[in-house]
């Protein structure tokens, strides 16, 4: 699993995220972090990439 955290774990995360943001702005926490993880993963692919095929 990303970075090995357990169901479990990844529950709490989700109710300390809930009660530190508030269900209103939960969705757009989310919505930001994916597009920040997408992007980091994008640029280490691609940099990963170019190491390749040296």
């Amino acid at each position: 699993m990303f970075f090995d955290v357990s169901p479990t774990e990844l529950l709490f995360i989700f109710l300390v995220a809930l009660v530190v943001f508030g269900p209103r702005r939960l969705p757009e926490m989310a919505k930001k972090i994916a597009s920040l993880v997408r992007e980091i993963q994008s640029t280490a692919g691609t940099s990963s990439g170019a190491s390749k095929k040296k």
